[in-house]
């Protein structure tokens, strides 16, 4: 992990899981995050690895702190899991942005990547 906290997002990209940011910049490093609709958090991580530059695939979860409900379809879940594609040795980000009052659940969020299956980063 190379740094955390709350950031502005940059241009969004659609792909087969959802939207997936391209770019951010760190506004502040911090792990308590003010709840605001819009308000982007997470952090940025580098891949460790050989060979350098190599994309390989990931599984970006996040572990909401309640029971969340899709209003359109009744669903319930604890968790989001997105599929994206990194660079060895290249930032990457994971994180989550509030769109709606509902979503903005007090206690602790938890933001993992898996590699292979196996989570080396939390």
């Amino acid at each position: 992990m190379l740094e955390f906290g709350f950031y502005e997002a940059g241009p969004a990209k659609a792909n087969s899981s959802g939207q997936e940011t391209d770019s951010v910049k760190l506004i502040t490093e911090t792990r308590n995050i003010p709840a605001a609709i819009g308000r982007n958090f997470g952090f940025v991580f580098v891949l460790k690895g050989l060979p350098d530059g190599e994309k390989v695939d990931i599984v970006k979860r996040v572990v909401f702190p309640e029971i969340m409900t899709d209003p359109a379809s009744g669903s319930k879940f604890l968790d989001l899991k997105l599929k994206a594609s990194v660079a060895i040795g290249e930032r990457a980000f994971i994180g989550y942005t509030f769109n709606n009052k509902r979503e903005m659940v007090p206690g602790e969020w938890t933001l993992q990547v898996f590699y292979g299956g196996v989570l080396p980063s939390r």
